[in-house]
């Protein structure tokens, strides 16, 4: 090798190469990660090394009012009522924010060695994130800090002041009576001006008029403008959302007049994801030397940030350094090169020598024996072991057989029966298929909500309140939650499509049977289309509910209703022995849509309004549910899955089988 050539490469080549980083640096803005709003309108899918939610916050309120019930002395009899002091527990429930959804992306260079790691959890929120980039060299650790997920909680304990009593009369004394009320303000709502919770607590011994202590609560939120990620621009780094402190005023009624009053009961702050902004967490590489990042992240916000970075000038001085080295070692170079030139050919002729000797002392080479037959693969595992299991659970339809009963209240779920002998599948044959079929799918997430993308008004009583036609309603009250999150264009059944469905599966005495309802929209069909199946789970287990809401997206659940539960939006299961009005059935059957659920909760569809029902009052009340398989509303036309992106899909992709 010549030194012109030794010094072609030593210099020239190594500036071209400069010059290509250098230049090639400033293009791609050094980016490791790049992120970019998702665009719901592309048609061919987008790419994405990571697809995750900015955070947004809901607000679980406790709140506690003791009543001041006034009494005649001598018999006891209420006088008067009042509310007295109101206290207030507030969690703050982080969860994905489905209206901003961005996708991450890594930006490789060809003259960077990166390990780059990212995970979201299952709600979609930013968990885990690290970076490691070293410019032009291949001699990286990578570095990753798990995290874990956890809802971020806040408690405030908030006592109201006490109105100003006058001095009862000698002959009175005043008791004081505690009730609770459990409640979830939506992200939704929590973003609106104001939010109203209402709120009649019934006092016993009073007149008509006089029965009821009015404790509804105004929120008053403080309203910042809402800034969303700009579509068709790329940040560099991952985009997140601040804290931010909002101060919530809780305002009640005054003592007659019905109004709110003028000033607050109570302000207290709260931390939420702040809807107003967003920050850009860089993650770039650093020009000529190795850095890195590591930031942590808890319910999708960031909590802490690691950066290690050298030297840049450090490390492109050593490029001059390293050439000049190289310059001033050629002519060493090129004596070594000589010596070594020599000894090779000297090598080799001995080489050459030794060869012909064996040459000619060789002597024929006994065949080798035959190569083993190879062994016969072994048979592949069962990877659709769970799809059989789904597919034979499914594969028979149950058959229509009408039946008559009594209507046990006014919203029209009668009592929950199993099919007659001889219609499909009995109860325990297909509750074990369903077990076996569920099985190997991973565990719920904390929260799943599917209510969120339906519109404050979507959901429709369909005059239940009239006619007991809650069981076709809960079916239509799933539709609008499948479409609205799976299928490009909202679908809300019609009234008169619901009567349809309800004049079709009643009985003779009014209301419906949930098993003879879904035997109809099964086949000939309901709403102007026919589901695929239905499956009817073990009563009584919040385990299963939350795996069908979650991969099937709700569940059809059977109730039969306490009469305390009238008139309220939080379904709680009281202290004490079920009898008198919190006896199962004592208001009547009920069907209700179960469409999302969080730690202890269920979010339920009644009569046109989401109910939050505790796990607690669904084992107190629940007698049937049935998880329902409908591929046309479910399954993304796009993806060909579920909004779950989850087991789900190996069912869907079977459901073409299962029809034929």
């Amino acid at each position: 090798m010549s030194t012109q050539t030794i010094l072609y490469l030593v210099l020239v080549i190594p500036v071209i190469l400069l010059l290509w980083y250098v230049i090639g640096s400033w293009w791609s803005g050094r980016a490791i990660i790049k992120t970019k709003k998702s665009d719901p309108d592309s048609e061919g899918g987008e790419a994405a090394d990571l697809p995750y939610f900015l955070p947004t916050a809901a607000l679980q309120v406790k709140a506690t009012a003791k009543v001041i019930v006034r009494r005649r002395a001598d018999d006891n009899t209420v006088l008067d009522t009042w509310l007295g002091t109101l206290e207030l527990e507030n969690t703050v429930i982080i969860q994905p924010d489905t209206g901003q959804r961005l996708l991450a992306c890594y930006a490789p260079s060809l003259f960077s060695n990166d390990e780059v790691k990212m995970s979201a959890t299952a709600q979609g929120l930013l968990e885990n994130a690290a970076a490691t980039a070293e410019a032009r060299i291949s001699n990286i650790i990578g570095m990753f800090t798990e995290l874990p997920a956890k809802l971020l909680q806040r408690e405030a304990n908030l006592v109201g002041a006490e109105e100003e009593e006058q001095a009862p009369p000698p002959a009175s004394t005043d008791q004081t009576v505690e009730f609770t009320n459990t409640f979830v303000i939506l992200s939704s709502e929590l973003r609106g001006p104001t939010y109203i919770k209402k709120w009649m607590i019934h006092i016993d011994g009073m007149d008509a008029d006089k029965a009821f202590v009015d404790a509804s609560m105004r929120f008053d939120i403080p309203q910042v403008p809402e800034r969303q990620v700009a579509a068709n621009k790329e940040y560099t780094g991952l985009l997140v959302r601040p804290l931010r402190n909002v101060t919530l005023s809780v305002t009640t009624k005054e003592k007659g007049s019905g109004e709110f009053a003028d000033e607050p009961l109570v302000k207290y702050d709260i931390q939420v994801p702040d809807h107003s902004s967003f920050l850009c967490v860089p993650v770039k590489r650093a020009p000529f030397v190795k850095n890195q990042y590591a930031p942590k992240f808890n319910a999708g916000m960031l909590v802490e940030n690691t950066i290690s970075k050298p030297s840049e000038l450090e490390g492109f001085a050593a490029i001059p350094v390293n050439v000049l080295k190289a310059i001033f070692s050629i002519p060493a170079q090129l004596f070594n090169f000589k010596i070594n030139h020599l000894k090779e050919q000297t090598d080799l002729e001995t080489a050459e020598q030794k060869l012909k000797a064996l040459k000619d002392a060789a002597k024929p080479q006994p065949e080798k024996p035959a190569p083993a037959a190879p062994q016969a693969p072994a048979p592949a595992p069962d990877a659709g072991k769970l799809a059989d299991q789904l597919q034979s659970l499914l594969k028979e339809k149950l058959k229509t057989d009408n039946a008559q009963g009594n209507v046990p209240g006014n919203l029209g779920k009668l009592p929950a029966e199993d099919p007659p002998p001889g219609h499909g599948h009995n109860r325990e044959e297909r509750e074990v298929a369903f077990n076996a079929a569920v099985a190997g799918l991973p565990a719920p997430p904390l929260i799943s909500m599917w209510q969120g993308k339906v519109p404050q008004h979507g959901w429709l009583s369909y005059g239940n309140e009239i006619t007991p036609l809650c069981v076709p309603a809960a079916g239509a009250h799933l539709i609008t939650s499948w479409t609205a999150n799976a299928q490009q264009q909202l679908k809300t059944p019609a009234q008169d499509a619901v009567n349809k469905a309800y004049d079709k599966s009643r009985e003779a005495g009014g209301g419906c049977k949930i098993w003879k309802f879904l035997d109809n929209w099964l086949s000939p069909g309901l709403f102007g289309e026919s589901i695929d199946d239905y499956i009817k789970i073990t009563t009584n287990d919040v385990d299963k509910v939350k795996l069908g809401v979650h991969y099937f997206g709700g569940c059809l659940a059977g109730l039969q209703l306490p009469k305390f539960a009238q008139d309220h939006q939080q379904w709680e299961r009281p202290s004490g022995p079920l009898t008198g009005d919190a006896a199962p059935g004592s208001w009547c059957g009920h069907a209700v849509a179960i469409v999302g659920y969080f730690p202890n909760y269920f979010i339920a569809i009644s009569l046109g309004q989401q109910i939050t029902m505790s796990w607690d009052f669904y084992l107190a009340y629940n007698d049937e549910s049935y998880v329902v398989l409908n591929k046309t509303d479910w399954i993304r036309p796009a993806e060909g899955t579920s909004p779950s992106d989850t087991a789900f899909n190996d069912l869907a992709n079977n459901i073409g089988v299962l029809q034929g």
